[in-house]
């Protein structure tokens, strides 16, 4: 066949090599099969380099934004227009492409490249067969002109009329049958045979009746009945005939009459087409749209679909349970061992939930990643969901074996049982995520039972996190400031800048609230660095004498760039380094790697450092001599000033419950002062706080007894005129 000249679309294609080898490499495939099915008038070569830029134009739809896949119909039907007209050259094309575009390393970053495959591919099927329906449409049109002409002028030239029918019933791929009103057969084609599967002359002695499903029949009565009355062209019929070895084919039927020299239809022309392949083709392409490519489990959409039928039907005597699974450490697996590992540990998972299912009336899907969801219709014997939580932690446990590493995993799972305040689907899934988020917070192999109270304080909790980009740009989000005193004389040693939202009509949200949600956001790192700016700033401007205390989270500690940033922020705001104290979280020191080098880095230019969270993790592993700092910030305690045990927030102090927390206090601040380190400690509230924090030993306090946080201005009338 004779193809239009390459235009200009592999130049708009241009990739670098690596990218364009695995498209060409891609478009050498594809040329192979489709040689196998369809003539070309041109070289391999030349046919090459066609399909290179229409795997190009497929990459581009995949990765583009938005997401439409409907453009891809055009590339099936160029494949119709160059007549691979064949339904091998559809099936070969969604095969090797679908399989193609997935490994091809430039759509690795498109987060949901398997679905947007899919569709592109179904739309890529949808063009081929739209440009195959109108050039067989085309084709049946032609052929039907031609028998009508043939038979009208039968008796002036029998034999011509003859001849140019046999031509065209004999080089016809579609089965071709003339047929009296009844539906006997008079002539057929060989096309038609061989669809039906009859040899030699057999069929022209049956019936179209007899190849027809009875449920069927009165189908064809009624088409029969509009030929005998004179309709020019019925609509298409969609039939399945049986063939003569038993097995059926699934055809599309058009017919016209035939009139005899006065007008009247005496007979029936029948034009059918094999579609066979083509349905089942569309059937697999459904079914992947509603699966996932990876385990064959139905997919999020399919999903939920399930969940809106079960709901809808539910009677007053049944409930359904909706289980919501993230896989604990799943990255690390991936990280560790690589994407194959992973993909197949995530295989071995979806058997092991379907095999845990089995004899309820489950639905077992896996949505994106590592998440799977389970949809179960409770029966009067089915297990609780704490008991169907536990069964899948227990046969998770179970190690497999997978490329020579022994895996096993445990998932985190969130559970709504029965239909709560009469959740819809959607507001039904939602409940199920936010679950799931409350049990993975309890790192790992945890069940959460879904709880309205704890649902609308984590929905509260996400929105605000959801709303803080928009806070801080609009200037919601603030820096405020608290000073440190020395506890000896209450004299002030230093300013903290602190982190306060400042929400109309709401309670304004405290700086511990701000970290949490940034660390929720992804926002830790720029609140980080806008902090110390702003502090800085504030610092140089109100002519503060004083240090600024400023402390970092674990992540923020963590950040290779945090020593340029702090330098640069200093440097612009002519302050000197010994004006700065910054504290890094002790398990991040002690666990070394980037926050050390910080610190040192730090510490090495002349920025005074703190050791945070001191206390959190046994006193034993802090080597204080080793590090450069000049204090450490106790965690948490909570004083009591009548001798009870006083603890909260300290892992080290919990273990000592009962012993007596002043003793172990004084201890551990001993041993600070041993190394020349000074204490900090905060939250004192009032003045027995303040003494007690005094007689253990601390050396520099902070809390609403000395000052409430508040703006520069504020700080500054706390500080004095002088400062």
């Amino acid at each position: 066949m004779n193809l239009p000249p390459v235009d200009g679309s592999l130049a708009r294609n241009a990739l670098p090599d690596d990218g364009h080898r695995e498209r060409h490499t891609l478009a050498r495939k594809w040329a192979y099969l489709l040689s196998q099915t369809s003539y070309f008038a041109i070289s391999h070569a030349e046919l090459e380099a066609r399909l290179v830029v229409l795997v190009g134009d497929l990459v581009d739809i995949v990765r583009g934004e938005p997401f439409n896949a409907d453009p891809a119909g055009a590339v099936g039907t160029q494949l119709v227009e160059w007549r691979c007209t064949d339904s091998a050259s559809l099936r070969r094309t969604i095969t090797i492409l679908s399989k193609g575009l997935l490994g091809l390393a430039e759509l690795r970053s498109v987060a949901d490249r398997a679905e947007r495959v899919v569709a592109v591919s179904v739309a890529l099927a949808a063009g081929f067969t739209e440009q195959m329906r109108e050039f067989v449409i085309g084709q049946q049109e032609s052929m039907s002109r031609a028998l009508r002409r043939a038979v009208d002028n039968a008796e002036a030239s029998l034999r011509d009329s003859e001849a140019r029918f046999n031509q065209l019933t004999t080089t016809s791929p579609c089965g071709i049958a003339i047929t009296d009103l009844d539906g006997n057969f008079v002539r057929t084609n060989d096309a038609l045979r061989r669809i039906l599967a009859y040899p030699g002359e057999d069929l022209d002695r049956r019936c179209l009746y007899d190849v027809v499903p009875p449920e069927r029949t009165d189908q064809l009565l009624a088409l029969y009945a509009n030929l005998g009355a004179g309709q020019e062209n019925p609509p298409r019929q969609m039939l399945r005939l049986r063939r003569d070895d038993g097995s059926s084919a699934t055809v599309s039927l058009a017919a016209s009459p035939l009139r005899d020299g006065e007008g009247a239809p005496t007979r029936a022309v029948l034009v059918i087409e094999d579609i066979s392949e083509l349905t089942l083709l569309q059937d697999e392409l459904c079914r992947q749209a509603l699966h996932d490519l990876l385990t064959g489990l139905p997919n999020r959409q399919y999903f939920t679909s399930r969940l809106e039928e079960a709901v809808h039907r539910l009677d007053r005597d049944e409930d359904i349970t909706v289980y919501l699974l993230g896989l604990d450490a799943f990255t690390l697996i991936t990280a560790g061992l690589g994407r194959r590992v992973s993909e197949r540990l995530l295989v071995h998972v979806a058997e092991r939930l379907k095999s845990i299912m089995d004899g309820e009336r489950a639905m077992v899907a896996r949505f994106d990643g590592n998440e799977f969801a389970i949809l179960v219709e409770n029966g009067p014997h089915s297990p609780s969901p704490a008991t169907i939580a536990e069964r899948i932690n227990e046969e998770l446990a179970v190690p497999v074996s997978i490329e020579g590493t022994s895996l096993a995993v445990s998932a985190s799972i969130g559970i709504v049982a029965g239909l709560p305040a009469r959740l819809g689907p959607t507001e039904l899934l939602g409940a199920a995520e936010t679950t799931l988020r409350r049990a993975q917070r309890s790192r790992g192999r945890r069940f959460e039972l879904f709880d309205p109270d704890e649902d609308l304080r984590d929905r509260e909790t996400f929105r605000l996190a959801a709303g803080m980009a928009g806070a801080w740009q609009r200037g919601d989000l603030r820096v405020v400031y608290q000073p440190f005193v020395r506890l000896r004389d209450g004299g002030p040693v230093g300013v903290e800048p602190l982190l306060r939202w400042h929400r109309p009509g709401h309670t304004p949200l405290d700086h511990d609230h701000c970290v949490n949600l940034a660390e929720q956001t992804g926002l830790t790192l720029p609140l980080g660095t806008w902090r110390l700016r702003s502090a800085c700033a504030t610092a140089r401007e109100q002519g503060w004498d004083l240090p600024l205390y400023l402390g970092f989270t674990a992540d923020q500690a963590a950040n290779p760039d945090l020593p340029a940033a702090v330098l640069h922020a200093l440097s612009e705001n002519h302050l000197d380094p010994q004006r700065l104290y910054l504290g890094m979280p002790t398990p991040a020191l002690i666990a070394g790697g980037q926050p050390l080098a910080n610190l040192l880095a730090l510490a090495d230019a002349g920025v005074g450092m703190i050791a945070t969270d001191f206390g959190a993790v046994p006193a034993d592993l802090v080597d204080l001599e080793a590090l450069p700092v000049q204090a450490v910030h106790l965690a948490r305690w909570r004083p009591r000033t009548e001798g009870k045990e006083a603890t909260e927030g300290s892992a080290e102090a919990g273990r000592r419950q009962g012993v007596g927390a002043n003793a172990v206090l004084r201890a551990l601040i001993n041993t600070v002062h041993a190394a020349g380190v000074l204490v900090i400690v905060d939250g004192i509230m009032n003045e027995a706080h303040e003494q007690w924090w005094r007689q253990v030993g601390a050396d520099i306090g902070q809390g609403l007894f000395y000052a409430p946080v508040g703006t520069p201005d504020e700080v500054r009338q706390f500080l004095g005129t002088d400062q």
